[in-house]
């Protein structure tokens, strides 16, 4: 009984069709994974930041009389309001530009930088240390509203916006590709049930 094999043709014809398919659909899987990273841990990070801080309002009183966060007292500000209620992996107390800095690693992988300046969450924490940190891609901008006694995404303090539109049109802040410091992704993302939207400006 003769038994029919492939040739080499036909072999290396299914080998180059295998290469063209995953070529086509692995840079996909990527994105989509690292999209997703990013998505489960904004969503985190936001319930693990103000559980702490409701926690610490029980020791502390209300946000509204809490000590400012200044320059030069971050690190004593952490750790009299936040150290007890956070469960990080490690932290580390920096100066920059003669501004104490805070930066909370978490066992996750994502990182929190506390300073005067701001807060700024980073999903994959090996970002924070390259030198180019991208708002909207790399980090995402919160800040700590003490009358709301919460941390809410970054909002440009001198407008009311409300919709999606407001937030992508800012001519400085709004989250598109061609603005300086589109600083306004993560409250987008946070209207789209921290999900990013499929006409996000960035990729990851």
């Amino acid at each position: 009984m003769n038994k029919r094999a492939f040739t080499l043709a036909e072999v290396l014809i299914t080998i180059g069709i295998i290469g063209v398919v995953a070529a086509m659909t692995i840079p996909v899987l990527v994105q989509n994974y690292k999209k997703s990273v990013v998505e489960t841990r904004l969503a985190k990070f936001y319930s693990v930041i103000n559980q702490a801080i409701k926690m610490s309002e029980i020791d502390n009183s209300e946000t509204e009389y809490w000590d400012a966060l200044t320059l030069r007292k971050s690190e004593e500000w952490y750790k009299k309001y936040l150290a007890k209620y956070l469960k990080p992996l490690k932290v580390e107390y920096n100066e920059l530009h003669n501004v104490n800095v805070v930066d909370i690693y978490f066992a996750d992988g994502s990182l929190l930088s506390i300073s005067a300046y701001g807060w700024n969450f980073c999903p994959v924490a090996a970002n924070w240390s390259k030198e180019s940190k991208l708002a909207g891609r790399e980090y995402f901008p919160f800040m700590f509203r003490v009358e709301e006694g919460a941390v809410m995404p970054y909002e440009y303090g001198g407008q009311e916006y409300e919709t999606v539109e407001e937030f992508l049109n800012d001519s400085y802040f709004g989250c598109r590709a061609d603005t300086s410091n589109p600083a306004h992704c993560t409250k987008l993302i946070q209207m789209n049930g921290w999900k990013i939207p499929k006409d996000y400006p960035f990729k990851f």
